[in-house]
């Protein structure tokens, strides 16, 4: 890596602008000694100590421990390869609670990594499950922290043996794919080193639908990812411009990455109960269905919105979340995108949070301080975090009706109405007392 910015450094010296060559010059200059400093001339940057040392350095999870683990030595975000030594160090040292497979290829041919997170023995088939994604949009870079600040927060309540923390992971199943578009994410790492400048690429690395020869600029060339799903796919005229950011490739599911959801969903189905597909920026919890302008979810998904409207209300959401479709919130329709599929194609309920907060300094793909990207963090955690508890069934005691006594027998009965809050379905269980037993049976245990 750094032969190839030499060569480029050398090369900027022909041009005939030497004011700007000599700025760029100095900032490449700073950034590989900073880089050759921190990592040793590692081309990636790599962590001076391990992550179990970083997440046991304090009880709370304090800003410090966040500092050190999701804000690099260079820059205020993940690069692909920050992301690739994290998800490497994280299956090193949490072989009891971290799995790390291949989702699927990109059209370049690199793995999409998946992390898997759970404890104990319980199989996954049993346990309730949720998938949470990153960076459909290359450029999204918070999406990226999103997952892996989840994974610490869950890890460092573990290692300081916090019963919550501990009884999520031994009963439910967090499956993290902190970068979908994976070549876009890697393209604007190399471009950067090749130029110091983060490009805006949003699309995929696909170019056979419309090359550079076409767009003028590889940034404009792919395809949108989240709109490439098969709701509602190509409406609107997201299929006729190749570089329209909102490309939506030629049919539904035809990159290599939308397949890999498609199969990883459909291959999961019975144990996915929520989907969590992150984006920035905004500030938004955007709801399905986002083809559309209409009221479909409440009509048509009332179970699903009731679940919306519920997570809403107990999750302290960060400061004047905005809620509702894209066009809704943002005046337009997004034909394609991946909640809406996940949602009519599975019945799972999804969401595409734009990750942000009520400070307009977040509106931006890439924030300008580490300050910031932790306050987006922290806002956001706490409706995630609820969303992951009702993965399993939880009770809710509503009543307890007006007991019958027989004056002979001295038996009586009575009735109790009882709500399941969570996703997970409910099984029969038996209430003891010193007194009675009671049995309870659930005709429909699904969440109501």
């Amino acid at each position: 890596m750094f032969s190839r910015v030499g060569k480029w450094a050398a090369g900027m010296a022909l041009l005939n602008s030497v004011a700007n060559a000599d700025r760029y010059l100095t900032e490449i200059e700073e950034l590989i000694m900073q880089v050759k400093r921190d990592t040793d001339g590692k081309e990636h940057i790599s962590w001076k100590e391990s992550i179990t040392e970083k997440l046991q350095h304090s009880k709370e999870f304090s800003d410090k421990v966040k500092h050190e683990l999701l804000i690099p030595r260079l820059g205020n975000h993940y690069s692909y390869h920050d992301a690739m030594v994290v998800i490497e160090q994280l299956k090193r040292e949490f072989p009891d609670y971290i799995n790390v497979s291949s989702f699927g290829k990109t059209y370049e041919g690199r793995d999409i990594p998946l992390i898997r997170l759970q404890k104990g023995n319980k199989p996954t088939t049993d346990r309730p499950a949720m998938l949470l994604t990153g960076a459909h949009h290359a450029r999204e870079a918070v999406s990226i922290q999103m997952p892996f600040y989840i994974i610490f927060k869950f890890l460092h309540g573990a290692l300081h043996n916090d019963q919550y923390y501990l009884d999520l992971l031994e009963n439910v199943t967090l499956y993290v794919v902190p970068m979908l578009n994976v070549d876009g994410v890697y393209d604007i790492e190399q471009t950067f080193f090749q130029t110091a400048d983060h490009v805006m690429k949003r699309k995929n690395k696909n170019d056979s639908w419309g090359g550079k020869w076409l767009c003028g600029d590889d940034t404009y060339t792919g395809v949108d990812l989240n709109r490439n799903y098969g709701f509602s796919h190509g409406n609107f005229g997201a299929k006729e411009d190749p570089c329209s950011e909102s490309f939506s490739g030629p049919f539904p599911f035809s990159e290599p990455e939308t397949r890999a959801m498609r199969d990883f969903i459909f291959k999961h189905v019975n144990e996915i109960k929520f989907v969590y597909n992150f984006h920035s920026y905004g500030n938004m919890y955007v709801t399905p269905f986002n083809a559309i302008a209409g009221d479909l979810l409440q009509d048509a998904y009332p179970t699903q919105f009731a679940l919306f409207e519920e997570i809403l209300d107990e999750g302290h959401p960060a400061n004047q979340l905005k809620v509702g479709t894209a066009h809704d919130l943002l005046g337009y329709t997004s034909p394609g995108e991946a909640s809406d599929w996940i949602l009519a194609a599975t019945g799972i309920a999804a969401i595409s949070p734009e990750l942000g907060t009520d400070n307009p300094a977040t509106n931006s793909f890439r924030l300008d301080t580490p300050e910031l990207v932790i306050d987006v963090l922290d806002q956001q955690y706490p409706i995630i975090e609820k969303t992951i508890e009702k993965l399993q069934a939880r009770l809710e005691f509503v009543q307890v009706g007006h007991a019958d006594v027989d004056a002979e027998t001295k038996e009586f009965s009575f009735t109790v109405e009882i709500r399941n809050k969570g996703l997970k379905d409910m099984q029969d269980f038996t209430i003891m007392s010193a007194q009675a037993s009671v049995e309870a049976r659930f005709d429909d245990p699904h969440i109501q």
